[in-house]
């Protein structure tokens, strides 16, 4: 391995060729912007686009040499797809659509995808999340998609058309490099020209003992048929079962995983087997691989899903209520059982227990939910949802605290097998969750004087006021504002204040207006006044009973003012490359601190009238989106959200600072914290209340 980005590693089976027109179809900008890689099974598409992907990183030296996200579209529904693109693009995106959308306003982006027909729903991968990606003008995207099939069909009749580099085709695979690749199989190498370019055909043939003749001039899917045909046959009557039980597996599997699945006959049978297989890529797992073998296997005696999923389940223990209790199993063979009861239609039971889907495989959860019409409706809801985020975290119990999160409060059964279902000291964990019955959140701030213990949710249809203990509405709402903000605060008289997208300062009046000259409302109107437009962040706390504003403009300064006629205390230089996305301020005892986040991805801290501390306090590649800060009771918090979804919660606590990650599935967009430590946070679905509990 190498830490430099221009490396190349070596393309094996004398592929160069392939590797070198997949190179020149990434660096040439007047190629099609789609490129489909075709062949017969085991002709090498997917390990040609994972090489093109390990050639080509996102930070590579060579702009016209990148691929920006790799994606493995095996068992993907095209929700889950888009989920794991958007991931690995450092966006979030909750649909293919939102997405397609967020992309139209990034730099040009190359995207692959291997593995299309082993798709959860292949055909509709290409329908609603390939055909929106297209549409994205400078998109450029290299898929793997066998001919002959319906996801290749629908891919035929997108606009714009591909350009199909077809590895059955003898120019793209070196005949010299492959003879000498082909000599090396283990086994018994077969003649190379019998096998040449099928890489796959060559390692079973070299498995076939006493080989098989080949006719050069035949196909390479007819001379594939052949030799699976011939090894099937070879194959000891009592292995059968044992090669069958690893067709029934979508995922590859390690021995002794693959020697626990009902009817492989125990390790024994699993090593025997093995030696006559042709290993995974990786060397250490085995799959079916070559389609030709899994229809010989199941020819006879179909993959039965329910009786494997009855299989699988009745390996679980037991729980108090009879069902199986799925705490502390292993998420891959969850996933297993899952996929095999959503193809024998049995999985809503399975879905019925939000520990299962918390334990399970994300991905086999994402497929069930999405087959299973009678699945959970409240736990499909929130997995719609947080599903980006579900997919990148590794551990049930986190899992576990994402759903909790969204689900809380909508059944007292599903609450309690969740909670139980969280860590035994969890990180934080969600207390209420609103979500507006139409439309979007815009914005969310807390509320001050006449709507003190409240927070304010702006969305379409007016502005929400909600119980900030309990997320219940606390009164009428208040009209719609009349800008989208990008910035929202509350003054001291409950004066709304909503920056708009081109920096104008707008809002709804006090609804008890108290006559004073200085209020917060009129101290905006003055730094608007004095920015001269170009605003890009509002904050309006009240410090010491006088209210305070601070802003951020697209130079990344930030400015304080205290008094209408009076200039304002700035930075010296520029916080931030870039603009400032978002600004927060806290009194920490006896000091005034500046929050302060940027489209460089930088969270920032000032203390007015002193210089900037010299470092970020925190940064990822991604825009800032919101920051907040607080005095708690269990010490001063900050709060740090990105783009990409993620939200950084630091707390000093006695000398000692405590660092903790969450993800909600889209990205948070306004942020609170008050003094007994609960946390709002906005995205666009959904306004949650969440908790830091004290560390023991």
């Amino acid at each position: 391995m190498t830490e430099d980005a221009s490396w190349v590693p070596p393309l094996r089976a004398g592929r160069k060729p392939a590797g070198q027109a997949l190179f020149g179809w990434l660096e040439d900008s007047r190629a099609p912007r789609v490129c489909r890689i075709a062949g017969s099974s085991g002709s090498g598409r997917t390990h040609l686009l994972n090489w093109l992907a390990t050639a080509a990183p996102p930070n590579n030296p060579r702009p016209s040499r990148r691929v920006h996200a790799y994606l493995n579209a095996a068992g993907h529904t095209a929700r889950s797809a888009a989920w794991t693109l958007a991931d690995r693009l450092r966006l979030a995106a909750s649909t293919p659509a939102r997405l397609a959308a967020t992309l139209k306003y990034a730099p040009p982006r190359v995207l692959v995808i291997a593995d299309l027909n082993r798709a959860a729903e292949p055909e509709r991968l290409v329908t609603d999340l390939i055909a929106l990606l297209l549409l994205v003008p400078d998109l450029r995207l290299a898929v793997e998609c066998a001919d002959g099939t319906p996801e290749a069909a629908a891919l035929a009749a997108l606009e714009p058309r591909a350009a199909v580099l077809d590895l059955d085709d003898p120019r793209w695979t070196d005949p010299d490099r492959f003879a000498a690749w082909c000599a090396k199989l283990p086994g018994s190498p077969p003649p190379a020209e019998q096998v040449h370019p099928g890489p796959g055909l060559a390692q079973l043939a070299a498995r076939i003992p006493g080989g098989v003749p080949l006719d050069p001039a035949t196909p390479l899917a007819d001379r594939l048929d052949e030799a699976a045909a011939a090894w099937w046959h070879a194959l000891p009557e009592d292995l059968r079962p044992t090669v069958r039980a690893l067709a029934a597996v979508t995922r590859p599997a390690l021995a002794e995983e693959w020697a626990t699945l009902p009817g492989s006959g125990g390790p024994d049978a699993v090593r025997r087997a093995g030696d006559l297989l042709p290993p995974h890529p990786d060397g250490l797992s085995w799959r079916l691989h070559l389609d030709p073998l899994t229809r010989l296997a199941t020819a006879d005696a179909p993959v039965d899903h329910a009786a494997l999923a009855r299989d699988l389940a009745a390996a679980l223990p037991a729980g108090p209520d009879g069902r199986p209790d799925p705490t502390g199993a292993d998420p891959d063979r969850l996933g297993l059982l899952l996929r095999h009861a959503a193809a024998a239609g049995t999985a809503a039971g399975l879905l019925a227990d939000p520990r299962l889907a918390a334990a399970a495989d994300p991905l086999a959860v994402t497929a069930a939910l999405h087959t299973t019409p009678a699945a959970d409706t409240a736990l499909a809801d929130a997995w719609s949802t947080a599903g980006q985020a579900l997919l990148a975290l590794d551990e049930p119990g986190d899992r576990a605290t994402v759903l909790h999160a969204w689900q809380h409060g909508t059944d007292p059964d599903r609450d309690r097998a969740l909670a139980a279902a969280l860590p035994a000291r969890p990180r934080w964990y969600g207390l209420w969750r609103h979500r507006p019955q139409a439309g979007v959140v815009r914005g969310l701030t807390a509320g001050r004087g006449p709507y003190a213990g409240r927070v304010l949710v702006a969305t379409d249809a007016g502005v929400q006021v909600l119980d900030a203990y309990t997320g219940q509405p606390a009164g009428p709402a208040l009209r719609p504002l009349p800008v989208r903000p990008t910035a929202l605060a509350c003054g001291e008289d409950g004066a709304v204040l909503a920056l708009g997208g081109d920096g104008t300062l707008t809002g709804l009046p006090s609804p008890a207006p108290s006559g004073a000259p200085r209020t917060a409302t009129a101290v905006a109107g003055w730094a608007v006044q004095q920015a001269g437009g170009g605003l890009t962040a509002l904050a309006a706390p009240m410090i010491d009973g006088n209210p305070l504003v601070v802003v951020g403009d697209g130079t990344g300064r930030i400015t304080c003012f205290h008094t209408p006629g009076q200039p304002g205390v700035a930075t010296d230089k520029p916080l931030h490359d870039g603009g400032v996305t978002a600004v927060a301020v806290a009194e920490l005892g006896d000091v005034l601190m500046v929050v302060s986040g940027g489209r460089d991805g930088t969270m920032r801290l000032w203390k007015p009238g002193q210089d900037p501390l010299a470092t970020p306090l925190t940064g990822r590649p991604s825009p800032v989106t919101a920051v907040a800060a607080g005095d708690t009771d269990h010490g001063p918090v900050y709060l740090t959200a990105w783009a990409d979804g993620t939200v950084r919660l630091l707390r000093l606590t006695n000398g000692d600072t405590e660092e903790t990650h969450l993800r909600l599935g889209s990205a948070v967009d306004a942020a609170t914290i008050d003094p007994t430590g609960r946390i709002h946070l906005a995205t666009l679905d959904a306004v949650h209340c969440i908790y830091l509990p004290p560390t023991p």
